[in-house]
């Protein structure tokens, strides 16, 4: 894998999915993600920075906080 395949899937994790704010998350998607970009996880498939965040927004109300 190159370092920079390495570091964009470390800033998904870190910036996308471990990010509790939505603007900040937005934010975060659209420096990561395409605008085409499709989100697919356990029942859910989206596309587009909106709709990702919303599904991580979503995805996130069901977990425990990262300390």
């Amino acid at each position: 894998m190159s370092e920079q395949a390495a570091l964009m899937m470390d800033n998904n994790l870190s910036q996308v999915w471990n990010e509790r704010d939505s603007d900040a998350r937005l934010k975060a998607i659209e420096k990561i993600y395409d605008i085409a970009a499709n989100l697919y996880h356990v029942g859910d498939h989206v596309t587009g920075f909106e709709s990702i965040n919303n599904s991580v927004t979503s995805t996130l109300k069901h977990l425990p906080a990262v300390v």
